[in-house]
């Protein structure tokens, strides 16, 4: 579910901050709250382009409470990208497997016929 992305990025900085310097030598207080960083706003840090990647400093202040250099906002946006991508792939994988389980179910009765695999929610129509 979409509404997780968030809080396992959280988790992951969480514990990247812990276990080394990301934001500076203290673990801010915000970024220890459950549901502090929500999917929406790892959409909104994935889009900005800038060089600066201004849109990301601007989240991490706002919603974790850091002031963060450009490398720290390199960073997260690498956990973001992770964390989506891997979020895909598992949802691919339990689409293949029930595929998989289907054609084993019906004894190749569906083999080289159509399948449709339909999609909805939030996450799938906005996130980019």
């Amino acid at each position: 579910s979409g509404m997780y992305l968030g809080e396992i990025v959280r988790r992951v900085l969480l514990r990247m901050a812990e276990a080394g310097s990301l934001f500076g030598s203290s673990v801010p207080e915000k970024l220890q709250t459950p549901f502090s960083l929500r999917t929406p706003h790892m959409c909104a840090m994935q889009q900005d382009k800038s060089s600066d990647l201004k849109a990301v400093g601007s989240v991490l202040y706002n919603e974790v409470g850091v002031d963060s250099d450009t490398r720290a906002r390199e960073i997260v946006l690498e956990v973001c990208d992770t964390i989506v991508k891997r979020g895909g792939r598992l949802a691919g994988a339990g689409i293949v497997g029930i595929l998989e389980k289907m054609e084993e179910d019906t004894k190749g009765l569906i083999f080289g016929k159509r399948t449709v695999v339909a999609m909805d929610g939030g996450l799938y129509e906005n996130y980019p």
